[in-house]
């Protein structure tokens, strides 16, 4: 499982991220290391189709579904909905629910 956290330096919501998607790891009993990557230029963000920090992609999706088809890239904090509430850092369920999506189809694959 290839697990990537893409954020920019001083993002409030980049250590936290990392440790919910950490703890969700650890629950879910996923051996899988992060890779965190600093998007610190417009060409990164091109590359990366950067929404917003911080972002998280698993196997090169992110773990929105809704998000997957914008085209909205920029150096920006990300807002997600967390049950009506706008926050800084993806919700945990919303994590788990990817990280166990993951889990599922590399399990069926072989």
């Amino acid at each position: 499982m290839n697990i990537e956290l893409l954020y920019f330096e001083g993002c409030p919501g980049h250590e936290p991220t990392l440790n919910v998607l950490k703890d969700v790891l650890q629950e879910e009993k996923v051996e899988a290391s992060v890779k965190s990557v600093n998007v610190n230029s417009d060409d990164l963000v091109k590359s990366y189709r950067f929404l917003g920090s911080p972002s998280i992609r698993i196997d090169g999706m992110d773990i929105e579904k809704e998000a997957r088809s914008t085209n909205d890239f920029g150096q920006k904090c990300r807002i997600y909905d967390d049950d009506g509430v706008p926050s800084g850092i993806p919700p945990k369920n919303m994590i788990r629910q990817a990280v166990r999506g993951a889990k599922e189809n590399h399990s069926s694959r072989g």
